[in-house]
């Protein structure tokens, strides 16, 4: 597998491509895991949602990209903290280490006891400096490992302009589905075998068959913005299956 410097997705075989001949299961945990706690740590960080995509889309490539080195060899935790961190400072709202530990530390206080930290949390200094560490050291193999490639395309800008071109803008609840679909599917290696414009379009098929708008098909619409009607069915696909994962629509019900 290797890393696309003008795609920015990973690259296989189609025809031996796993993700294409299975649906997203249980064996997604530490992707699925690791992009919650990206999303639950940004919302106490204040980062806008683009950082916040940024961040797990980086989490995802960079265990796409190190898969035959096993789980033990990178600390997802860890990298997810290293992916907030790097994320920050490409889409220009960083935020220091210590504040992204001090709300690590804060989440794992209201998961462990049900109770909501205070606004800061009295970390002792050897470990803090053990995260900080940590975080610097896998921010530095996250670069590594994507060639300094961290540019991130993400397909909600697409999926609006796709709408204003087939005369959907003004549909609304459309609208919203397609952008809340695209927010869970960047949780997931979808975004690391598909380009941004082909997610957006099946977000757009997907939204069209469950309200029922009927889009065009001559010419098929989808070729209007370089996509494939099987990789849109695809990609469609995992939506289903992801819904169907109990583990993720309790992870969701609690954001």
């Amino acid at each position: 597998m290797s890393l696309s410097l003008s795609n920015a997705v990973c690259s296989t075989d189609p025809a031996s491509d796993t993700l294409r001949n299975c649906r997203i299961s249980a064996a997604n945990g530490t992707t699925l895991s690791g992009t919650h706690l990206i999303a639950q740590l940004a919302i106490l960080l204040k980062l806008p949602q683009t950082a916040t995509a940024t961040a797990q889309t980086l989490f995802i490539r960079f265990f796409a990209l190190t898969a035959s080195d096993g789980p033990e060899a990178y600390p997802p935790n860890d990298v997810a903290l290293a992916c907030l961190f790097l994320a920050g400072k490409v889409e220009e709202c960083n935020r220091p280490i210590r504040a992204i530990v001090n709300v690590y530390f804060a989440l794992k206080i209201y998961l462990d006891s049900g109770k909501t930290a205070a606004g800061f949390v009295d970390i002792p200094l050897d470990t803090y400096n053990d995260y900080k560490d940590a975080i610097i050291r896998n921010e530095t193999h996250i670069l590594a490992r994507l060639g300094f490639n961290v540019h991130v395309q993400h397909p909600h800008g697409f999926m609006v302009n796709y709408l204003q071109s087939l005369g959907l803008a003004g549909n609304k609840e459309l609208a919203q589905f397609c952008w809340n679909c695209l927010n869970d599917i960047i949780r997931t290696p979808v975004v690391v075998y598909y380009q941004p414009n082909v997610i957006a379009c099946a977000a757009i098929y997907y939204g069209a068959c469950k309200f029922s708008v009927v889009l065009p098909t001559s010419p098929p619409w989808w070729e209007l913005f370089d996509a494939t009607l099987e990789d849109v069915e695809t990609v469609s696909a995992h939506w289903v299956a992801l819904y169907q994962m109990r583990s993720f629509s309790k992870e969701t019900s609690k954001d």
